[in-house]
């Protein structure tokens, strides 16, 4: 082919790019970032005034914002009966002291270790509360800290140390339990006996939740189930596409409005009639964000909060979306990934980053309004950053919002400005979400333990 025939294809193909009747005066639609800009350095979205679906990031340097916070007076709940006090995960505003000091310590049994996590915060519920160790034991105090009961759930044909532990959710007057063994069971709560166990072809590692007459929950094979509360046995089950990894933590379904939010490790999060499993809307989540390998994985990290009308979704990818819960139709997306549940009360949403970060956002629009670091890397040697520490939170609990965290302390911050301002000592590091119930904040910790604060 000459040389001309090479011009002339090529201008051939920019008339055409460069046309309006093929893409219209916006040929490149979406989200616009300036390269030269560092991701770091820019601050919030906005909305193009012309198309309120699009959104452009701003390059101004970052400002922390202090703004009132309008949220609910606190209230003494008496149960917390999931991730995030319920099955909406929308935890609002607990009662708690400011000034926070430990009651009592009890034994969960096994720690967590290189092989088994414990995954599981505690449940509260008709006075009692229950624990699940790093080897699938439950165990059960009075909120007075004497132990109960312990029941393990670890099969016969198992051996100890086979798999780690999975999540807790109660309903209907029991306890569901799943576990990586792939079971889910339900517990009688005054004494620990199992009434029936279901199984699945894959591990059941993260949180159940009941709603209605059912239990639901996701398995590590991309599938979601319905399981029949008294007796065990499947309802039906919905499925995703594959991933190739899955987010390890407190990721359970949410539920509301007669629906079901199910979080998938293969990014998609799938709405469905909780009593018939018909499909409503599907959102894959995106994002990407450098250089850690953990923000290659996409996969929900984090229980989704149903809010009012809002679904907020997240991952460890970096994206944190705020859906429409009615069509799944996205409001705003912004880089602010995280691996818990986001708190979102009045409005703004608080989120604690997978870089570390303490960060509220403006509900409406996600612009930031203020971002506080915690520490990040055990070690913080850039040649031996290798780990980095679990930020479990945040819950506002006393006006201030709580942050657990594996390298052993409990922080409350200033919702209005982010300022740090106390910070209590857990032995042996949180391994969970807290729960907070009647003024009492219940802790895990790495090291098997339930503390309680008060």
């Amino acid at each position: 082919m000459s040389n001309k025939t090479h011009i002339a294809i090529a201008m051939s193909v920019t008339a055409l790019v460069s046309g309006c009747g093929l893409f219209g005066d916006d040929p490149v639609g979406g989200l616009r970032i300036d390269a030269s800009v560092p991701l770091a350095e820019t601050s919030h979205l906005i909305s193009d005034p012309e198309d309120e679906t699009v959104r452009y990031y701003t390059h101004a340097p970052l400002t922390n914002v202090r703004l009132p916070l309008a949220a609910p007076p606190a209230t003494s709940g008496s149960s917390w009966t999931a991730v995030n006090a319920n099955v909406a995960h929308d935890a609002g505003h607990h009662a708690l002291r400011s000034s926070l000091s430990v009651a009592w310590v009890g034994d969960i049994g096994q720690q967590a270790g290189s092989k088994q996590r414990i995954n599981a915060a505690p449940v509260v519920a008709d006075g009692r509360v229950f624990t699940l160790d790093a080897d699938s034991t439950v165990t059960a105090f009075g909120t007075d800290g004497q132990r109960l009961w312990s029941t393990s759930l670890v099969p016969r044909e198992a051996d100890e140390g086979e798999a780690s532990s999975g999540g807790l959710g109660y309903g209907n007057s029991l306890l569901f339990v799943t576990s990586g063994h792939s079971t889910l069971s339900a517990l009688e709560p005054a004494s620990g006996s199992v009434l029936w166990t279901q199984r699945f072809e894959f591990p059941a590692i993260y949180p159940p939740i009941v709603y209605g007459d059912s239990v639901f929950l996701v398995t590590l094979n991309n599938r979601a189930w319905s399981i029949e509360v008294s007796t065990g046995r499947r309802n039906w089950s919905v499925g995703s596409t594959y991933a190739d990894a899955a987010p390890a933590g407190e990721v359970s379904p949410a539920a509301g409005s007669g629906a079901i939010f199910f979080p998938f490790p293969s990014g998609e999060v799938i709405t469905v009639d909780a009593l018939t499993g018909q499909r409503i809307w599907s959102h894959f989540a995106g994002g990407r964000r450098e250089p850690d390998a953990t923000y290659r994985i996409t996969g929900i990290s984090s229980s989704p909060v149903l809010s009012g009308n809002r679904l907020y979704v997240s991952n460890q990818a970096g994206a944190l979306t705020a859906l429409d819960a009615g069509s799944g139709i996205p409001i705003w997306t912004v880089p602010e990934g995280s691996a818990n549940a986001v708190l979102a009360v009045g409005d703004s949403v608080f989120a604690m980053t997978g870089t570390g970060e303490l960060v509220r956002l403006d509900a409406a629009s996600g612009r930031r309004l203020w971002a506080t670091a915690l520490p990040h890397f055990t070690r913080e040697s850039p040649r031996r950053r290798k780990e980095i520490h679990v930020h479990y939170g945040p819950l506002l609990a006393g006006g201030r919002l709580i942050v657990a965290s594996s390298d052993g302390e409990l922080r409350s911050y200033d919702p209005e400005s982010g300022e740090e301002l106390a910070s209590t000592s857990i032995a042996g590091g949180a391994a969970s979400m807290p729960a907070i119930v009647n003024g009492v904040l219940y802790q895990v910790s790495k090291s098997g333990r339930l503390i309680a604060y008060r």
